[in-house]
């Protein structure tokens, strides 16, 4: 477990990990919001490594998007991230400063360490689902949508998502959401 622990506490920087995506494409940012969210993340807090998760869920093109973006900004602190396994990335999360996750696997590992966590809440609501992770700050502006929460679990969104001239990639709750608010909770909220 300690093997990709160390690379990172190596670099003597505090560490963040951010979850790209969740099994559930309605749960999550779309794929390029996603990516934007974590470079003005990254932008904001040039003192810490930022592990961008992802799994085979994340399309290819995903990781690319996000490698050249951070390229193209000069951001030498953001790094696309496979977690060899299950047990190396529990280890990882117990020494990180902060987790951002949308409603999914890496809110639970925070919360189960005590990691802070910013969470990205969408058809789901925080309080249901991370009552009892005291360290879990979640971001959810259910004013965006009237049927919030709405507890969707499908990986389509409902018939009865307010209507919009374009296909919907995003629920709106989860686009009410800016870089700011997330740059600000990860300050106030990380180790």
């Amino acid at each position: 477990e300690l093997g990709t622990l160390n690379r990172f506490l190596q670099t003597g920087k505090r560490i963040g990990l951010y979850q790209l995506s969740s099994a559930n494409p309605v749960r999550c940012l779309a794929p390029n919001d996603s990516v934007f969210m974590i470079l003005k993340v990254a932008e904001a807090y040039p003192d810490m490594h930022w592990l961008c998760l992802h799994d085979e869920f994340v399309p290819p093109a995903f990781k690319d998007t996000l490698t050249a973006e951070a390229e193209k900004r000069g951001l030498k602190n953001v790094e696309a991230f496979t977690s060899p396994n299950l047990r190396e990335l529990w280890a990882l999360t117990e020494y990180i400063s902060v987790v951002i996750s949308p409603d999914s696997m890496m809110a639970h590992i925070a919360g189960s360490f005590g990691t802070p966590c910013v969470g990205l809440w969408g058809p789901m609501s925080p309080e249901s689902r991370m009552k009892y992770y005291k360290n879990h700050h979640p971001i959810y502006h259910r004013e965006f949508c009237p049927h919030s929460p709405c507890f969707v679990y499908s990986n389509t969104y409902p018939k009865y998502c307010p209507p919009r001239p374009a296909q919907r990639s995003a629920c709106d709750v989860l686009s009410g959401i800016s870089p700011s608010e997330v740059v600000d909770l990860v300050g106030k909220v990380r180790r």
